[in-house]
């Protein structure tokens, strides 16, 4: 055998190709440092596109970071989208005897914000859970509310309902994958609540949509 066959046969053996977020050290038992998690908020996301070995796939013994696919959000601008649109949905905050004033926090982050804006727009349902507002942060540390339309593990909104999206309540903003606040590292898949083995797969699987 050749040297170059042993450095193929051994880099097939590890399967760990150059996947994002991964720890930085190069360990492979997947424990991370908060040096990982800055450097991947900051170089490594938001993505325009998402790779393909990101999408989770259940015969993978290791399931990805979630990623959300959506937009930040100016809080200014889809506060006053809310209050010509849908007016109901705007929650006020009161501090000691001042008027009440609408509040972007109680009013994007309640659980019925996302669905009201699709049924304005005419857009089918889609679950809660998957349909929401939750914090995203730009490359340069911004942080802000943003709308997800799904995420890699439970699919994403068809793509057809997108840009009615997007001309409602993000007109200057780009759709793209936010890394998720908690969710963020690649972990070793539970099956009937045992871990299975380690080890990142080099295959990949399609997104899919939300249904």
């Amino acid at each position: 055998m050749s040297d170059s066959d042993s450095d193929s046969s051994a880099s097939t053996v590890i399967q760990i190709p150059p996947h994002l977020f991964l720890p930085q050290d190069g360990r492979r038992d997947l424990i991370y440092t908060r040096e990982d998690h800055d450097l991947f908020f900051l170089q490594q996301q938001p993505l325009s596109v998402l790779p393909h070995y990101l999408w989770d796939n259940v015969k993978s013994p290791i399931t990805p970071p979630v990623l959300h696919l959506g937009w930040m959000l100016d809080d200014d601008a889809v506060m006053q989208y809310t209050q010509l649109h849908l007016p109901h949905m705007v929650l006020c905050t009161t501090t000691g005897s001042e008027p009440p004033t609408p509040s972007p926090y109680r009013t994007l982050c309640g659980v019925s914000w996302a669905e009201a804006l699709f049924k304005h727009l005419g857009l089918p349902r889609f679950p809660k859970d998957a349909v929401r507002v939750v914090p995203m942060s730009d490359d340069k540390g911004k942080a802000a509310f943003g709308l997800s339309l799904g995420t890699n593990h439970r699919g994403i909104v068809p793509e057809k309902y997108h840009a009615r999206l997007q001309e409602a309540i993000a007109k200057d903003q780009p759709l793209r994958w936010y890394l998720d606040y908690l969710h963020w590292q690649w972990a070793p898949r539970r099956a009937n609540g045992r871990l299975v083995a380690a080890r990142v797969s080099t295959s990949t699987s399609r997104p899919r949509p939300l249904r």
